[in-house]
């Protein structure tokens, strides 16, 4: 019997001591800094795409954005997909990452969106080359740092 309270003392002690080194949490209503890294994209794509700022006019949503159109251009260059497959899977991202929250809220970012990437792509289906997907990836960096500058 004694043994077993030592070991319950032991595993107390420590408990209580893990407790006060345990590091304590952010402080609520803190703001949280995210570095996103988008460097400054060149004059062609800034003014092709500049009207972005103009359509998304609430911040948390350009945030959102933001970091969407940042991780999507991450990923691009390394997708081997279609026009059409990429058409599917940044719609269905989108969907994903903001649910209903953007849903018909500003009137011309769909087609904005639509005709940002189908002026690289164009119409026809096809696998997409390295040139369309650094393309890609440099519009929809542009759109990310267009909302966050």
């Amino acid at each position: 019997m004694e043994t077993k309270n030592k070991i319950l003392l032991l595993i107390g002690g420590l408990l209580i001591v893990l407790s006060t080194l345990s590091f304590s949490p952010q402080p609520k209503g803190a703001e949280v800094l995210v570095n996103l890294d988008i460097p400054k994209p060149s004059d062609v794509y800034l003014d092709r795409l500049s009207p972005i700022s103009d359509i998304v006019t609430e911040e948390q949503d350009k945030v959102n954005l933001c970091v969407f159109n940042k991780l999507f251009g991450d990923r691009v260059v390394n997708y081997k997909i279609s026009q059409q497959e990429l058409n599917d899977l940044y719609v269905l991202s989108a969907k994903n990452f903001f649910g209903d929250s953007i849903k018909n809220k500003y009137e011309d970012l769909d087609r904005f969106l639509v005709d940002a990437i189908m002026e690289i792509t164009g119409d026809d289906i096809h696998q997409l080359t390295e040139e369309e997907k650094e393309s890609l990836q440099k519009t929809f960096y542009t759109i990310a740092w267009k909302l966050n500058n």
